[in-house]
């Protein structure tokens, strides 16, 4: 039954069904009748399966008597269905134009417009000998995780966001609750004390429910985006379209790569005028010289040294420090570095070896995102984002000693990025949408007054810069939610009285 020398089926792909069929083969002319038969025998010229009555019958009836039969031990282990023609992706640029071509050297796919135009000396290939692979390669592997992480992620905030709200409605009952029994227990002329208690847990409620509702609509939306991106995916892994799987992936893959570049912005041209892509996606930035910086990557556990030359943005070397970086500053030939998990702040050399580890005993921090020193360099500023009445910022000496703490008492607002102004002063940002969302504290942590040229607006502000040249203030916002992305920068000149 067996027959050498005869080449595979063309263009046949085995399919999983992801199910405890994955590893029963069926008869298909039984399969077509409504019957599900196990396969004994295959048919290459047919290219079915077949249960052992129809594979004694291929062999008799005359149409079929030569057709090359393998048995049971021979026949493939999956079942096969044919490739389905893929349709290209329109270019946007050419119109009409087709997406039938893969740029490695830039990494993007193109029309063949695009090739003759701009990638003529590139290594460019045609996109149907690269995607052939495409379903056993490693990307395809790791963006379905990557995808299928977030979602699962998202879906266990939504989760944990319910029951904080839960929780919330309960405390507010709970605190009603007792303000009546407590009514009872005094005389009328408690009265006003009682509105005045009501009231304020009815604000408190208010605000975090505002917060909350805010936050949970931001995670159902990017979730309802990331369940039908990778269904199309999905679907398109089903239907064999490799072509467009293989456009989509590196649509998504140079998506992503927007929210890892260090860009070099040129105030007075109101351009970007260089930047650089980075493997992960980078936190704080904090000026060595003139033309030197280092930038932190909490998820690469690193950080890294760059430099500009002719206003072209250089990475000069990487160090790793195995803990996650966040905020970053720079004094006395040391960096200052916080970390979150757990909340400390690490005192560095330039070559990155840790010289001191501050909060050792994890009690001071709670969630320290941004760090500063003052001018003087007598003092490191930790603006801790905490949660609830934790939250604040924490004057501490380089030995680690608490010195002061500017307290952030008011329930739902999270302290940001911080700043030292020309007068010794210090800015800090905070994650809410009002016109008192930057504070002034002064350099022992009291509160001070702030005047700017113009209302601020409702915002939600993350990192903030002094220029003491030019008295103007940039701020990092957003002006959807605290968790949305800052892609936005105000620009303030600013007074202090």
């Amino acid at each position: 039954m067996e027959v050498s020398g005869k080449s595979k089926p063309k263009k046949t792909f085995s399919l999983s069904r992801g199910s405890a069929e994955d590893f029963i083969l069926f008869c298909i002319p039984c399969d077509r009748d409504g019957a599900r038969v196990p396969a004994k025998g295959y048919c290459s010229t047919c290219k079915e399966h077949l249960c052992d009555t129809c594979y004694k019958h291929h062999k008799k009836q005359t149409p079929s008597c030569h057709h090359i039969l393998l048995d049971r031990d021979s026949m493939p282990t999956t079942p096969s269905v044919p490739v389905v023609q893929d349709e290209f992706d329109s270019c946007d640029d050419h119109g009409d134009e087709k997406l039938k071509f893969y740029c490695k050297d830039h990494d993007i796919v193109a029309c063949s417009v695009c090739v003759t135009q701009n990638h003529r000396l590139c290594n460019v290939v045609y996109i149907p000998k690269l995607s052939k692979h495409i379903l056993d390669s490693e990307e395809l592997n790791e963006i379905m995780a990557e995808m299928k992480a977030l979602e699962d992620n998202f879906k266990s905030q939504i989760k944990r966001v319910k029951d904080e709200m839960k929780a919330i409605s309960q405390n507010h009952d709970g605190i009603i609750k007792a303000i009546h029994q407590f009514r009872k227990e005094i005389n009328t002329r408690l009265d006003e004390m009682e509105k005045h208690v009501v009231k304020e847990a009815d604000n408190i409620l208010i605000k975090q429910q505002a917060n909350l509702n805010d936050l949970s609509t931001g995670v159902k939306e990017i979730t309802s985006k990331l369940t039908e991106k990778r269904k199309r995916i999905d679907n398109l892994i089903q239907r064999k379209c490799l072509d467009k799987l293989f456009v989509e992936m590196k649509k998504k893959q140079q998506r992503n790569d927007d929210n890892k570049n260090v860009k070099f912005y040129d105030t007075v041209q109101k351009k970007v005028v260089s930047e650089i892509k980075l493997t992960e996606s980078p936190f704080d930035v904090s000026a060595l010289t003139d033309d030197r910086f280092v930038v932190t990557v909490p998820d690469g556990t690193s950080i890294h040294f760059m430099l500009l030359r002719n206003q072209h943005i250089v990475s000069e070397r990487k160090v790793n420090i195995n803990e996650d970086c966040y905020g970053i500053a720079y004094s006395q030939d040391k960096l200052v570095v916080s970390c979150v998990n757990p909340g400390k702040v690490l005192i560095l050399d330039l070559q990155g070896k840790i010289l001191q580890r501050l909060n050792a005993d994890k009690s001071l921090f709670s969630f320290p995102e941004y760090v500063t020193v003052n001018t003087a360099g007598t003092s490191i500023y930790v603006s801790d984002y905490g949660y609830s009445l934790e939250n604040g910022v924490k004057q501490l000496d380089w030995q680690g000693n608490l010195l002061d703490t500017y307290q952030q008492a008011e329930v739902g607002k999270y302290l940001r990025g911080i700043c030292e102004l020309n007068d010794g002063t210090f800015l800090v940002c905070l994650a809410q949408d009002s016109d008192d969302n930057l504070r002034r504290v002064s350099d022992s942590c009291k509160p001070c007054k702030i005047t700017m040229n113009k209302k601020l607006g409702k915002w939600y502000p993350e990192a903030v810069a002094y220029c003491q040249k030019s008295r103007k203030l940039y701020v990092s916002y957003s002006e959807k939610g605290f968790y949305k992305p800052k892609h936005r920068i105000k620009i303030f000149k600013v007074d202090w009285c």
